[in-house]
């Protein structure tokens, strides 16, 4: 990806003619306001795990006629002869004698007396580059890294664009996982994405909604320190909305059963002895599911059609089990 500068670059060949005029060979230095600063676009992936990046940018770099001699082909700088190479001169003014710096070479102590004729003998140019910059892992938005390109002194600000995944926070990551229920339930294991690599999560039995599991070491790389910092990843549990005749049932048999319900369940039926029935004509396998989950054969034994036979059941099974025990 090319990031184009062209609207905040300076005009350094006219900030150059200035300061020549002013003094034709000092050595020109650019200040703070005339440094380069840029904006690079970066992917969440790309700016925690780093890349190379090009760019193309107007940059103060050696002339590529003079090769930086700042004298025309053929030509070379000669000694000064107004200070004979010291770089300063003797003035005087009246019965005083001073010594300052030579007004010919203005300190140089060479004169050019053929000048390169495109850097009009600066010896630099501003030059149009395609150059490469190394993106460290763990940049963050917003920050500004210092790159040195030719003569010029850059400054390139991050822009990190957000991930659809991954939020950060410093050098941890959070991102999120979707848990059926019946994983939530029964525990399992789940494949979460990291921003290295994947990574198999354990879930354990009961896991609730919003729960928070830390990778320790997985998250983003320390940009001024060693380590890496972690990654929490936090659980969703989606409940199934299109279920079939055959699921609903099994779940109602297990909403029968429940006794730590606060309120009521569609499809249940609250009953004058406080338990919950469903009734079997809407769901006829929930005749052979109650049969399973009081663990008796099918066929052995008749399973209440209504509200009140089941009452009537209920208590039949309490005085059985009485029986059995004073036996």
């Amino acid at each position: 990806m090319f990031i184009t500068s062209e609207r905040i670059i300076l005009d350094f060949n006219k900030r150059a003619n200035y300061e020549y005029e002013q003094a034709p060979l000092r050595i020109i230095r650019f200040h703070y306001s005339d440094r380069l600063q840029l904006s690079l676009d970066l992917t969440f992936q790309e700016a925690v795990r780093g890349c190379n990046k090009d760019i193309n940018v107007r940059i103060v770099d050696t002339c590529p006629t003079c090769k930086g001699t700042r004298c025309a082909a053929g030509t070379q700088p000669q000694k000064c002869r107004t200070c004979n190479g010291t770089g300063m001169e003797t003035i005087e003014t009246g019965p005083f004698f001073m010594r300052a710096t030579c007004r010919s070479c203005h300190g140089r102590r060479e004169t050019i007396p053929k000048p390169c004729y495109e850097c009009q003998g600066k010896g630099k140019t501003a030059q149009k580059k395609t150059t490469t910059i190394p993106v460290p892992a763990g940049v963050e938005d917003g920050q500004t890294m210092r790159v040195n390109l030719g003569s010029s002194e850059v400054f390139i600000t991050f822009r990190v664009k957000a991930s659809e995944k991954f939020r950060r926070e410093k050098e941890d990551v959070h991102s999120e996982i979707n848990l059926s229920i019946f994983q939530a339930i029964l525990g399992g294991a789940i494949k979460v994405p990291g921003i290295y690599e994947d990574h198999i999560l354990q879930i354990p039995p009961g896991t609730q909604s919003h729960q928070r599991f830390r990778l320790i070491g997985k998250g983003i790389k320390r940009l001024q320190s060693p380590g890496t910092g972690d990654h929490y990843v936090h659980v969703k549990i989606k409940v199934p909305t299109q279920l079939t005749t055959e699921q609903k049932a099994l779940i109602l048999s297990l909403a029968e059963l429940d006794k730590n319900i606060d309120g009521t369940v569609n499809g249940v039926t609250q009953t004058k002895s406080g338990s919950r029935v469903i009734n079997e004509d809407d769901y006829p396998l929930l005749k052979s599911i109650r049969q399973v989950l009081s663990n008796l054969p099918l066929g052995s034994k008749k399973v209440a059609d209504t509200i009140e036979e089941q009452e009537t059941d209920t208590k039949r099974n309490s005085t059985a089990k009485k029986k059995t025990k004073n036996t």
